[in-house]
């Protein structure tokens, strides 16, 4: 019991450091944290297990308190001011997302948050359904509550104990949801009434040329949304290129085409970039080369150049695209 106190009491206290020191006295401690994980000052982690991945992130502001087990997997987020509390497991998936001023119960139950899924701000998911008299015939439902994949609970929505929704959902802004929704819907939900409809009303799969044009279009905007903040920087298109040049002497050229061991450009003038999809995973994984892949949504480079080091954000806050490392796909 005095060791439970202790390692809470450090917990508490390492909330004011910074985040790389952080790590190393929580591991010291026997947790699981990634020196890439990213725990931003004033947020106050507390649970008996704590397992974060490399570029897990927690803002400040957050306050995760009592959990048997926390696990953040790889690019996972938790933004500033949700509170996550309860004695059982909390887990969020690899590019899972919880928006910002979340609430969050595990009281009664484990919470499972899906691949590349994500809470919006200010909804909340409870396990524990009891408060009434359950001997005055009141019911209770205290039961765990799982997300799947690629799951969307848009704003101020409400998940309750025991509901499961399965993976290519999107629950609409306001849905009380308490009862399980199956795969492959959009779903409004209240606790009397739910309207749904498949997913493909709500989505079209792009083909590849439909693809290969939304990829020249995000990167047409990116590098137009730099011009605009005064970037030295001027570029023009080509079919299946575009060419870039970067303050005075930096050449640079996006080629939207298949890659294979043959194709690989080189000049050693210009830097080749690689923007595509379904990218031969050992060519990406070897790192010699600049390549983003837009249908696994993974990324691979030495170096990144200066011009594309806001790319990812503008992406993800633009077209929802969350970008990691080839080698955490």
């Amino acid at each position: 019991m005095l060791k439970i106190k202790f390692k809470i009491l450090i917990l508490f206290i390492t909330s004011v450091f910074p985040s790389s020191i952080r790590i190393i006295l929580m591991n010291i401690l026997g947790f699981n944290v990634d020196s890439k994980a990213k725990l931003k000052i004033f947020s106050i982690i507390i649970a008996k297990n704590i397992n974060i991945k490399a570029y897990a992130k927690i803002d400040s502001f957050v306050v995760i308190a009592g959990l048997d087990s926390l696990i953040m997997n790889e690019n996972s987020a938790i933004q500033r001011f949700t509170y996550i509390s309860g004695n059982h497991l909390f887990k969020l998936n690899k590019r899972g997302m919880v928006g910002s001023r979340c609430v969050i119960s595990a009281g009664a139950g484990d919470i499972e948050i899906g691949e590349y899924s994500a809470l919006a701000p200010r909804s909340s998911i409870y396990t524990h359904g009891t408060f009434l008299p359950v001997t005055l015939g009141y019911p209770a439902t205290n039961k765990a509550v799982k997300i799947g994949d690629y799951c969307w609970i848009m704003q101020n929505s409400s998940i309750g104990p025991g509901v499961s929704i399965e993976s290519n959902s999107i629950i609409l802004p306001g849905s009380s949801i308490v009862k399980n929704v199956p795969g492959n819907l959009v779903v409004y939900d209240t606790p009397t009434q739910r309207k749904s409809f498949p997913i493909y009303f709500f989505r079209k799969k792009p083909d590849d040329t439909e693809l290969i044009n939304l990829i020249k279009e995000i990167t047409v905007n990116y590098l137009t949304t730099l011009k605009s903040k005064n970037i030295k920087l001027d570029f023009t298109t080509e079919n299946e290129a575009i060419n870039i040049k970067y303050m005075k002497n930096k050449y640079y050229k996006i080629l939207f085409s298949k890659i294979t061991p043959q194709s690989l450009a080189y000049d050693e003038k210009i830097v080749y970039i690689y923007f595509y999809f379904e990218i031969d995973l050992e060519i990406m994984k070897s790192r010699n080369y600049i390549c983003y892949d837009f249908k696994k949504i993974i990324k691979s480079y030495t170096k990144l150049p200066e011009f594309l080091k806001e790319f990812d954000d503008f992406a993800f806050n633009n077209y929802g695209l969350k970008f990691i490392d080839a080698d955490y796909f």
